[in-house]
């Protein structure tokens, strides 16, 4: 329905492109439930940006690409304590690069994702949308309730983390070539936005992208220093069986932080089958535990549900997931917390 918004040729050209996901967050702490309506879900929130690409002699093709995104409400921010209404816009610039691509591979130069970015999400499943290794990302801005029924100062953000790696920055990167759909990464760099940090980390990856007979392949293992002292090593992979539509997506991450040294698995099952002619269906079932994410000694756990209805011709994701999350640490008890979140992605 949405054309490509080009213009230019093959080889020359200027094209913008983005994604507006709205949908409904509903939250249930152990002692009330809450809803928020417009919500920008955290796992692709609402963006925009172009690319603008030029090939040079030799082969090699120039690319800039400016990227932000707009989430006046947001999974990750919205709370008990503020109405939705009073939260004010939220603009990230996301990207602002540019990259030469050769046959000797690919160096970036600017803001963007570093190597390790985004090593902990590879997800084939078809349902990501709405469920990452990321499981925060569904009602992350929420406040955990204490077993008494009091409101903590705990957020689920907090307690739940999917330690993706270094994320973006601004940051000099270097991607080799693929062979056999598989390629090195390396970068350098520094927080930015939203606020400027002056720490320096720096990371390496290892990425797969391919089909082997009848399997569908896609992974990422990556190390990183975020700041002197601290260590990550993180990474996910994701089997889709094309025939039967069955997959299994797996994440973890380990972290050495002067403090305490988090750690966390994620194992996600899917099916995905063109039952309608409009789109394929997915469906998905995980489950997220961690341990020592935020203090010495706690656990976090959570597993959901989700289901995704593609229609090819809107260029649009109609999702619905639910999810319950639990925590404990040595000092205080927690009730558990339920999120379902529904809500429709458009692309273009």
């Amino acid at each position: 329905m949405i054309p490509v918004l080009r213009l230019g040729d093959a080889t020359n050209y200027l094209e913008f492109y983005g994604e507006i996901d709205k949908g409904l967050l509903i939250y249930d702490d152990g002692y009330q439930t809450y809803d928020f309506f417009p919500v920008d879900n955290a796992n692709f929130p609402t963006l925009a940006g172009f690319y603008l690409v030029g090939t040079m002699n030799g082969g090699y093709t120039i690319t800039a690409n400016l990227e932000a995104q707009w989430t006046p409400l947001y999974t990750n921010t919205v709370n008990q304590l503020v109405p939705d209404t009073l939260f004010p816009t939220d603009f990230l610039l996301r990207k602002a690069e540019v990259y030469i691509k050769g046959d000797k591979g690919t160096v970036w130069i600017g803001h963007g994702n570093m190597a390790s970015m985004p090593s902990a999400q590879y997800d084939i499943s078809g349902t990501s949308v709405v469920a990452l290794s990321a499981v925060e990302n569904m009602a992350g801005g929420l406040y955990l309730r204490y077993a008494d029924g009091t409101l903590s100062t705990v957020k689920i953000l907090d307690v739940f983390n999917n330690f993706n790696g270094l994320g973006r920055r601004l940051r000099i990167r270097y991607d080799t070539p693929a062979v056999n759909g598989l390629y090195f990464s390396a970068s350098v760099g520094t927080v930015i936005v939203p606020t400027a940090t002056g720490v320096l980390g720096y990371d390496i990856a290892a990425i797969y992208n391919n089909t082997v007979g009848d399997f569908q392949l896609s992974g990422s293992l990556a190390a990183s220093v975020p700041e002197a002292g601290w260590a990550l090593i993180d990474g996910s992979f994701s089997a889709l069986h094309v025939p039967t539509g069955l997959s299994v997506t797996v994440a973890g991450a380990v972290e050495h932080a002067p403090t305490t040294d988090p750690h966390y698995g994620y194992v996600k099952l899917g099916y995905q089958q063109s039952w309608f002619d409009f789109g394929k269906t997915a469906l998905s079932v995980d489950a997220y535990l961690g341990a020592d994410i935020y203090t010495a000694g706690d656990q976090s756990r959570s597993v959901g549900a989700q289901l995704v209805q593609n229609i090819d011709y809107l260029q649009t994701q109609l999702y619905l997931g639910a999810r319950l999350y639990q925590y404990d640490d040595p000092a205080f008890s927690y009730r558990d917390g339920v999120a379902v979140l529904t809500g429709a992605m458009v692309s273009f």
